[in-house]
């Protein structure tokens, strides 16, 4: 069984304080904020990580990335992959 460490815990209260304050700020302007977890949205937590690794600030893409394609097929199937 995982035990999250202080320091975890530390990260994620600051990281709800920060969401927190940006609620606030959006609510001033008549907006909303929405959290979605990673395991919710493959496709998008995919395509962040397959921007972190990049070089080039722009990335124009004509066709899908091959490895994009398992995770739309599972998003249009609404298939969720077991994490271990």
């Amino acid at each position: 069984m995982y035990l999250p460490s202080r320091k975890d815990f530390a990260t994620e209260i600051e990281g709800w304080q920060t969401l927190f304050a940006l609620s606030l700020s959006c609510h001033k302007y008549f907006a909303t904020l929405n959290h979605v977890y990673r395991t919710a949205n493959q496709c998008t937590d995919h395509l962040a990580h397959m921007g972190t690794e990049q070089d080039e600030d722009l990335i124009v893409a004509v066709d899908i990335p091959i490895s994009l394609r398992e995770f739309l097929i599972r998003e249009g199937l609404n298939i969720r992959r077991v994490l271990d």
